[in-house]
């Protein structure tokens, strides 16, 4: 989907929120490394950093819990590979507790700003329910992404709707057919 949005051009800039794994199931990693783009990435699990490092040159991994406030804590709770600011995560019938650890939050226009970013080509967003917090923290018409992915849950879904519609993105119903995310386009004028 992303490669053929783009029609396979070189050179761009993502945003990877989420990032996780540098290689498995990333939607930016083909991006950097066969088609020369740039990037940052933000996981508050700092289990990711050394692989990372190791495998994303062009993109630095920044640790956070993405949020609507910077300059606070807050509680991140792993699980395994992966992490959640919910205590506990239901896996089908199973319920599992995460380890709890402070981490700062940041917001996106922060991080952003601080690193020096004006425009994003395309933003990749997964951070189990937290992406509503997130969005709250991030000036979509200042950064004017051309393509947004983001997991749109059912539990977080009409406030994620009602964000994109607000700043004049619409849903590319194309899309939809693949799994919990959901794509997103400006408008045209």
């Amino acid at each position: 989907i992303i490669r053929s949005f783009f029609q396979d051009r070189q050179g761009g800039f993502f945003l990877d929120v989420g990032s996780a794994w540098p290689r498995l199931d990333s939607n930016t990693y083909l991006l950097e490394k066969q088609f020369n783009w740039q990037g940052i990435a933000i996981d508050a699990n700092s289990d990711y950093t050394k692989n990372w490092k190791k495998h994303r040159l062009n993109c630095p991994l920044f640790n956070y819990i993405v949020s609507n406030r910077s300059n606070k804590v807050d509680k991140f709770y792993k699980f395994g590979g992966l992490g959640s600011i919910q205590k506990e995560r239901h896996f089908g019938k199973k319920i599992i507790r995460g380890k709890e650890v402070i981490l700062p939050t940041i917001t996106l226009n922060k991080l952003l700003g601080e690193n020096g970013i004006k425009k994003i080509d395309f933003i990749s967003m997964d951070i189990e329910q937290s992406e509503v917090r997130a969005l709250q923290g991030f000036d979509i018409t200042r950064f004017k992404p051309e393509l947004v992915c983001i997991e749109c849950t059912v539990p977080i879904r009409s406030e994620i709707l009602a964000y994109f519609e607000l700043n004049n993105y619409k849903l590319v119903q194309s899309y939809m057919k693949y799994n919990s995310n959901r794509f997103f386009i400006p408008r045209s004028n």
